[in-house]
Order: structure tokens, then sequence, then C-alpha cells
């Protein structure tokens, strides 16, 4: 159904986040009303309209739409750590999983980029799941790393000791706990992939 959010009865509150940011909230229905025809889609198919909407969601937070200049994690890790003699991140195993999340997160641009040139222009479909659960991997473990780079100095939530960008790497790490909840969360992605893309049974019977 369509509903008049403006209407008496309806009441939004916002969910405060770990992270400072609140664009969640919980909303509760108190005798609000709605029309019969505000129907969206035909009557006993609402679902079939409710999961393109969740595919759509899922594909906006796959990194198809792009975003501003992202500085490289090797160029911060070189900040904060140094380098060797050879001028790669002074830290070897720092180093190598740095790599590991830079070959990640252009495995998860080149899977994506095949998704959009064979979908041509169908919409989203379920290997927007494959590509959500990717997209989250990829943003949180460089969250991580980012505070492992930059040690205490990652720890900072106010205040002159910290910069901007430490400051912002903490919210960021803590807001992107939810990538694994919102838009369905990873084990729905999972269940989707399994029966949807390779094919699997709901579940196994023994006798």
């Amino acid at each position: 159904m369509l509903i008049d959010m403006h209407q008496p009865g309806i009441e939004p509150r916002p969910i405060s986040l770990i992270s400072g940011a609140s664009p969640f909230c919980e909303t509760f229905f108190t005798d609000a009303v709605a029309p019969k025809d505000a129907v969206l889609g035909k009557i006993n198919e609402g679902w079939s309209v409710g999961k393109r909407l969740l595919q759509h969601e899922r594909a906006s937070q796959t990194g198809a739409a792009g975003g501003g200049k992202v500085t490289p994690l090797q160029d911060i890790a070189k900040k904060y750590v140094g380098t060797d003699e050879q001028g790669r991140i002074a830290d070897g195993e720092l180093r190598l999983k740095v790599n590991r999340n830079v070959m990640d997160a252009r495995v998860h641009g080149l899977t994506l980029a095949r998704a959009m040139a064979e979908s041509k222009g169908n919409g989203a479909t379920n290997a927007a799941s494959v590509l959500k659960n990717s997209a989250t991997h990829v943003a949180q473990t460089r969250a991580e790393l980012l505070l492992e780079i930059m040690g205490h100095q990652g720890l900072g939530w106010e205040g002159e000791a910290f910069s901007n960008e430490e400051q912002e790497a903490v919210k960021s790490w803590l807001w992107g706990k939810a990538m694994s909840i919102y838009g369905g969360s990873a084990e729905i992605q999972n269940n989707i992939i399994s029966k949807r893309i390779l094919g699997l049974p709901d579940s196994t019977h023994s006798t």
C-alpha cells in the first residue's frame, strides 16, 4: 500500500547509530489509513514489487554509482608507516594485507563492469547479491586496514589531536558495519546466490 506519511497517526523516530549518523528510523502507525486504490502493483503480488525494489537497492550498494576521489590505501600506509629502501610499505605483513585489498577492489570493479555489460539495460538481477557481498567485503576490509595503518591516531572521535581524515576513518569504520545488514544481510545474499544462481536446493533431508 502507498501511504500518506504526513497524515496524523504516523510517527517516524530516528535511530541513532554508533557512527553518529542517523539515516534510519522506526515508524509507528496508530490508526493510519490508506485508500483502497492505493495498492502498489496487483493485489496479493506486492512481494514481487518488493523484491524488485530490494534488487535495485542492492545494486546501488555495489559501487556502480561511483563516488568521489579516494586516496589509495597504499599511499596512506606509506604516510603513516613509512617506506623501505625500495619505496614499498615498510611493514611487510601490512604490505601484503594492503595488496590483497587493492586486488580485491580491482577484481570487484572488473566483475561489476562485466555484470553491467551483460545486463544490457535489463535492470537489477540476482548478480546484485554477489556484488553487494563483494563490495561489503572490500569496504569493510579497507576500513579495518585504515585503522591498523593509523595506529593510535585511528582511535580519535574528536579533538585537535586528530585530523579530519582520522576522525572520518573512525566514523566510516563504524558506519561500514551496517553494510552487512542493510539491503538484505550477507546471509540473505548467500541464500539468494545459492538458490537462484547456483541452483542449490532449499535444504537437504536425510532418511
